[in-house]
């Protein structure tokens, strides 16, 4: 069986405890079982392998502050991306390098920001946040595309917010 058809289907299984994470309200670092452990290093190593196959893997995208909300987002002229994230959230990671593709993809006609909402809280009231991943996609201060979660059709979705931004 081939590195790469084995990271397939140990990311179909992390997709698969995603879901179940976010049924229960489970998340990915409250899995405290041996096998919990074990599922735990096999998928970071999968996560890992997949992100040295991947180019766009080394793109950095950078965090955002409520300090620096206004001057970044609200007063750019142009596109801005969102990722509202937290530690801990499986569908979070699962998305990471599918936002990491379309920032090396847009890099260049529009900004790409993180957030962690365990770390402040302004733009999760200001935007009524309650499920995450959450991208917003706002260009001249207003919010033009918002999805929600890591559906298999979440990049498709995405983009097209982008394409929309960037006319």
């Amino acid at each position: 069986m081939s590195k790469k058809f084995l990271g397939y289907i140990i990311l179909s299984v992390f997709a698969l405890i995603s879901i179940c994470a976010s049924l229960n309200a489970l998340t990915f670092d409250g899995v405290k079982s041996a096998q919990g452990d074990k599922l735990q290093s096999a998928l970071e190593s999968s996560f890992q392998s997949q992100q040295q196959d991947n180019p766009s893997a080394s793109i950095e995208i950078p965090e955002l502050t409520d300090a620096d909300f206004e001057k970044e987002v609200l007063q750019y002229k142009g596109a801005v991306l969102l990722d509202f994230w937290f530690e801990g959230c499986v569908p979070c990671r699962i998305i990471l390098p599918k936002v990491k593709e379309l920032a090396a993809k847009y890099k260049d006609q529009l900004k790409f920001f993180k957030y962690n909402i365990s770390k402040q809280k302004d733009l999760v009231a200001k935007y009524n946040l309650e499920k995450y991943p959450t991208i917003l996609i706002i260009k001249d201060g207003q919010v033009v595309a918002k999805e929600v979660g890591c559906s298999s059709d979440f990049k498709d979705h995405v983009e097209a917010g982008i394409l929309k931004a960037i006319k």
